[in-house]
């Protein structure tokens, strides 16, 4: 069974949303990349569910091809890989959080993140 069109809309919806949030609304972004810094419950939280996410869409679509759809492949690779780092390396996780808290890092994250986003809805 096929998933990857299913796939690419739901990572389509997410970064799209998580780019126009770290764009038009910095200062919720910041305050909660704040939040995830301070609190390791919340930080565990977050790994948890990037773990989750990412293995989910590792078992539907593990597909290595020289097309677009590798891209979703990557996509929960790296949200696996994230997730394994957030929950067992926290401190470092925490580092690289309080560095990207800055606007035009947001911003610009932001920029590629809707970029992402509409390209993931845009193909089938």
């Amino acid at each position: 069974m096929n998933h990857t069109a299913e796939l690419a809309q739901v990572l389509g919806i997410l970064f799209l949303v998580g780019g126009l949030n770290a764009v038009f609304n910095r200062k919720a972004m910041a305050a909660a990349l704040q939040d995830i810094d301070r609190s390791p419950a919340l930080l565990w939280v977050w790994g948890f569910f990037n773990l989750l996410f990412g293995a989910a869409v590792i078992a539907l679509h593990n597909v290595w091809t020289r097309d677009w759809r590798v891209l979703v492949t990557i996509l929960g690779w790296a949200s696996l890989v994230k997730g394994i780092w957030l929950i067992l390396l926290p401190d470092s996780a925490r580092s690289a959080y309080r560095a990207s808290n800055q606007p035009r890092i947001l911003a610009s994250g932001g920029v590629v993140a809707i970029a992402l986003g509409v390209f993931l809805l845009w193909v089938k």
